[in-house]
């Protein structure tokens, strides 16, 4: 089957079931990742170390807040979900 790349426009040949289960179609990883830097509000990324860190602190400081400065038990139990 034929395709547009959304981003340059080129015509590219791809699976028709790659093509059903995309919502955007690229040419290659580069225009995707031109694409991507070109609309950012597009795309959801995904979760990455920092933004797991930083859950990390809010939860550390949330269990303070709620047991005070005892939170070693909350520490294994998050290591262990």
């Amino acid at each position: 089957m034929l395709a547009i790349c959304d981003n340059c426009g080129k015509k590219y040949r791809t699976a028709p079931r790659y093509y059903n289960k995309a919502k955007y179609h690229f040419c290659s990883n580069k225009c995707r990742i031109e694409w991507m830097k070109k609309h950012p509000d597009m795309y959801k990324p995904t979760p990455g170390k920092k933004q797991d860190k930083g859950m990390y602190i809010k939860l550390t400081s949330l269990a303070k807040i709620l047991n005070g400065n005892n939170v070693t038990d909350w520490k294994i139990n998050l290591k262990k979900v």
